[in-house]
């Protein structure tokens, strides 16, 4: 699970003198989708990439690594939620520029949904499996479990499905997901 991975990713560090905080490991962590191995060379190329007197930041390790700041779904899905078109549409645009890759970014935002999804119908189900949600991200749930219901959330996790498929295939990456937008807050 990551909470072991972050565990043994600690040890690595400190064994090298190298101070990284727990949501850079936590990041590392959730980038190898549970396999170690693939969690210790992530860790390697951070730490070759980085300056080894400094701690190194969770920013750095998203930028080494090409991730997906965790704190991109929060702000995705409040927009939708508060039916921000324009705040949406402009939110897929500069995540683009700024380099993220849109499959990926659409793969943990349905992975995001589901979160949500399942902690409204029973919280319980998410921690029996070792995901449950980041404290702040409970907060946010719970917030947005009131504004989306389950049928909403459903036809929100289809969309952005059918996105994900679509950005393989289009010309134009972002439109998959400018058209997800569109369809959602029309």
């Amino acid at each position: 699970s990551n909470i072991q991975i972050v565990k043994k990713l600690k040890n690595i560090a400190k064994s090298e003198n190298i101070k990284i905080n727990n949501d850079g490991l936590t990041a590392i962590a959730v980038s190898a989708d549970g396999a170690l191995r693939d969690a210790e060379v992530a860790l390697s190329k951070v730490i070759a990439t980085c300056d080894r007197k400094k701690e190194i930041l969770v920013d750095e390790v998203y930028s080494i690594l090409g991730l997906v700041p965790f704190s991109y779904y929060p702000e995705f899905v409040g927009l939708l939620a508060s039916k921000d078109r324009d705040g949406a549409l402009s939110f897929v645009n500069n995540i683009y520029s700024n380099g993220i890759n849109l499959d990926q970014f659409t793969s943990g935002l349905v992975g995001y949904f589901r979160k949500i999804l399942i902690h409204t119908i029973n919280p319980a189900i998410l921690a029996s499996v070792g995901e449950d949600l980041l404290d702040n991200d409970v907060e946010l749930v719970t917030e947005y479990s009131q504004v989306l219901n389950q049928e909403q959330l459903t036809r929100m996790l289809n969309i952005f499905v059918s996105a994900k498929e679509g950005i393989k295939s289009s010309p134009i990456p972002q439109l998959p997901l400018e058209l997800a937008v569109l369809d959602l807050i029309g």
